[in-house]
């Protein structure tokens, strides 16, 4: 019996014989299924558009953090919660919840931060007593320098802003993304997917043209594949005792 137990199939082995076949660079008339970031055209300006109200906001948002940093404000500060099932937000109230987010995020911050320098400078028995009389200033400084540094990495890449547009500016954007793997391009809208699927075939429109067009990256996903060899199925003790 413990021979039969000893076989099996993994999904290594229904992904080689079925799945891995059929993966290439491009495939006309597909949708690989890929449920990752998305860019199109109305969601990259609605992004802009925001990126723009935190950046002129930003300094406003860090001195209310500022003034608000103390412990006794930490669970007065928590931002609103909403029970996606009950309440149905407009455009406008999403709008306003991000942003009511994103100045709760920065408060929030700002206190980690403020904690952390706090017990460092404590600990720290080599400073000169300019630093001692100006440290409340010097702390504020530092924190908002990381915050800042922070929320300006998030801000949109040029491959973002330009990947709805083309097929080709799509796949860039997932050759730069080291967690993208494949891709798929329709209607002006490009989404990334961090796993490889398969998918299945998208009839093109009435003139015959392509709406749906997919992209492996089979470059990662052979290495992804070299590093992460499948060696067969582990079977519990008790199985081998059947």
């Amino acid at each position: 019996m413990a021979s039969d137990v000893e076989w099996g199939t993994t999904f290594a082995d229904l992904y080689h014989h079925f799945v891995e076949p059929h993966l290439r660079e491009e495939r006309d008339n597909w949708d690989n299924l890929s449920h990752g970031p998305t860019y199109s055209e109305e969601g990259i300006e609605e992004k802009l558009e925001e990126e723009e109200w935190r950046y002129e906001n930003l300094q406003t948002v860090l001195r209310e953090a500022e003034d608000d940093a103390s412990p006794e404000d930490e669970e007065d500060d928590e931002a609103p919660k909403y029970d996606d099932d009950d309440i149905e937000l407009n455009e406008e109230e999403e709008r306003e919840k991000r942003r009511t987010d994103f100045k709760h995020e920065i408060k929030r911050k700002y206190r980690e931060l403020k904690k952390e320098k706090d017990m460092d400078w404590a600990q720290d028995s080599e400073r000169d007593s300019w630093e001692e009389e100006h440290e409340g200033s010097m702390q504020s400084h530092n924190i908002k320098e990381i915050i800042e540094s922070e929320v300006k990495k998030k801000k949109l890449t040029k491959f973002e802003k330009d990947a709805w547009k083309s097929f080709e500016n799509c796949r860039e954007l997932c050759e730069k993304d080291k967690k993208c793997f494949q891709f798929v391009f329709f209607e002006n809208t490009c989404k990334l997917g961090h796993s490889f699927r398969l998918g299945n075939y998208m009839a093109p429109d009435r003139d015959g043209e392509v709406v749906w067009k997919s992209g492996w990256m089979m470059g990662k996903i052979r290495k992804f594949q070299e590093g992460n060899v499948c060696k067969g199925p582990e079977w519990p003790e008790w199985a081998f005792n059947v």
